[in-house]
């Protein structure tokens, strides 16, 4: 796809945003945002909490918190990489266990879940079996909420990592976590905020990179998503 091309595309896609966020209110009232440590809209709340059950029926009706964390990480990663947006749209920071996905995380915990709580609950719940957080499926999937590529990029983090048993370390060889390293160990910070360029990157050799990207496919999912964000800024969501 030519560059100018690819911005008329791009373009197309943040005024299409601009008039969802529009549709929702562009004052971010209360009332259109579920007001975390990460402002997002209702719908990507409520693809959240959809991304959530997805996981816990598809490990057999619960899953435990830290593995979803690090399956809904390699899902953005797959998505963003893929179609230029992640499926949750949060909000990452790294940590000592890994990428975490800021509003993801209150999610599964159910903690300051704000306005959402009452749609929450219809669809998961979070308790904690021999001191072991878990998200707990209550109701199907609401298939409305998850585009087909939403679960394409769920489908590919599920079968790629599910099964892994060093997810933790695993996602450490990832750059975006990578960088942060030193200051996570030492502590000299609890968490640093992670830049989604840095999705982008290739891990080093061995590791599945979550699509692979020619030089040119990164150069403009590059593009794509600093342009998203400035939509986002202008909406008072970045």
């Amino acid at each position: 796809m030519s560059r100018g091309r690819t911005r008329a595309v791009v373009l197309a896609a943040a005024r299409a945003e601009k008039l969802i966020f529009d549709s929702i209110s562009v004052d971010l009232s209360a009332s259109a945002v579920y007001s975390m440590s990460w402002k997002v809209s209702m719908v990507q709340f409520e693809k959240i909490v959809q991304a959530l059950n997805w996981l816990a029926r598809r490990n057999g009706g619960h899953i435990g918190k830290l593995k979803a964390m690090k399956l809904v990480f390699f899902a953005d990663r797959y998505h963003l990489r893929k179609y230029g947006r992640t499926v949750t749209e949060d909000e990452y920071w790294a940590m000592r266990y890994g990428p975490v996905p800021s509003v993801t995380k209150e999610v599964a915990a159910m903690t300051r879940v704000d306005e959402g709580a009452e749609y929450a609950r219809r669809y998961i719940a979070a308790d904690a079996p021999n001191g072991k957080p878990r998200v707990v499926s209550l109701a199907a999937v609401d298939e409305t909420m998850l585009s087909d590529s939403d679960v394409e990029a769920l489908e590919f983090a599920w079968t790629t990592f599910s099964s892994r048993h060093d997810l933790v370390a695993l996602t450490h060889a990832y750059p975006e976590w990578a960088e942060h390293q030193a200051a996570i160990e030492t502590k000299s910070a609890a968490r640093r905020r992670m830049n989604l360029e840095r999705f982008l990157d290739d891990p080093p050799p061995g590791h599945d990179p979550c699509h692979p990207l020619s030089p040119k496919e990164r150069n403009a999912t590059r593009a794509l998503i600093r342009e998203r964000q400035q939509v986002l800024d202008v909406l008072g969501q970045g």
